[in-house]
C-alpha cells in the first residue's frame, strides 16, 4: 500500500478521518494553552590584563595561572567557578535564580575566548535579573580564584562585559515544540486508524457478497406454486436456463 492508497482510504472513510482529526486538533489547542512559555537569553564576558605592567626582571611579580595556560585556563576556572553553590547563593541574593550556565566559548581565528552566562526561565524578568547577577559576581569569582592562586594583585585578570544583556525571547523547547509533536503523532494515528477501518470494512463485506449470492439462487431454485394451484411453477426455473 502506496501513499495515494492511503488517500484513498481516508477520503472513502472520511467520517473515521474528520472526527479523529478533530479530536487530535482539539488535544494540539489543549496542549498549547497548557504548556507555560519559557524564555531564553544569555550573557559574555571577556577577560582583561592588568592595568599595571611591572618592568621585566629578576623577581618582577607575574601570574601563575597566565604562564601556566593564559587566558584560556583562566576562562575555563571561570565557567568552573561559576557553577559554584556558594557564587549560586549570591546570584539568588542579589535576585536570580541558580538555575543557569557558564561555558567557555572558542572565538574562530585564534582570538581570546570568552564566558557565556546562559539563563532560561518561564518569567522573563527572572532571566535578566539573574544574568545581571551573575555577571556582577563573575569578576569577584575570578578575583577569588586567582587569589587562591597566589596571584599578585596587580597582575590578576579582570573580566568585563561584552555588550548588553539581550532582551529574553522565546525559547525552545516551547509550546510550539509540543504543539507541533502533539498533532503530527496524532494525525499519523487518524490515518492508521482510518486506514484499518477501511481494510476491514473491504474484507465484510467481500466475505457478505458471496453468502448473498448463495442465498439468492437457492431463492431461484425453489418451487412456486402455479397460478392455478395444480403444481409447481417452471416460470423461474425457465428463466434461469434462459439466462444461463
Amino acid at each position: 500500500m502506496d501513499l495515494f492508497d492511503v488517500a484513498k482510504s481516508c477520503a472513502r472513510r472520511w467520517w473515521v478521518f474528520l472526527p479523529l482529526v478533530a479530536i487530535v486538533t482539539f488535544f494540539s489547542y489543549h496542549t498549547y494553552s497548557g504548556v507555560q512559555p519559557v524564555y531564553y537569553s544569555s550573557a559574555t564576558v571577556g577577560l582583561v590584563g592588568p592595568a599595571i605592567t611591572p618592568a621585566t626582571g629578576v623577581g618582577a611579580p607575574t601570574n601563575p595561572l597566565m604562564n601556566a595556560g593564559g587566558v584560556p585556563l583562566l576562562s575555563n576556572l571561570l565557567a568552573m567557578g561559576m557553577s559554584d553553590a556558594g557564587v549560586r547563593e549570591q546570584v539568588v541574593a542579589q535576585g536570580g535564580m541558580s538555575d543557569y550556565t557558564a561555558k567557555v566559548f572558542s572565538v574562530v581565528g585564534g582570538q581570546l575566548p570568552l564566558v557565556v552566562i546562559e539563563a532560561t526561565a518561564p518569567d522573563p524578568a527572572i532571566v535578566a535579573s539573574t544574568l545581571q547577577a551573575a555577571t556582577g559576581v563573575g569578576d569577584g569569582t575570578l578575583h577569588q580564584i586567582q587569589e587562591n592562586a597566589g596571584v599578585p594583585p596587580d597582575q590578576m585578570m579582570r573580566t568585563y562585559p561584552i555588550g548588553t544583556i539581550g532582551e529574553p525571547a522565546p525559547a525552545m523547547p516551547s509550546r510550539t515544540r509540543s504543539t507541533v509533536a502533539t498533532f503530527v503523532a496524532g494525525f499519523g494515528l487518524s490515518v492508521v486508524l482510518t486506514v484499518i477501518v477501511d481494510v476491514l470494512l473491504i474484507k465484510w463485506r467481500r466475505r457478505k457478497a458471496p453468502a448473498e449470492s448463495d442465498g439468492a439462487a437457492e431463492v431461484a431454485l425453489d418451487p412456486i406454486p402455479s397460478s392455478n394451484g395444480s403444481g409447481p411453477s417452471t416460470t423461474v426455473l425457465d428463466n434461469a436456463s434462459s439466462a444461463q
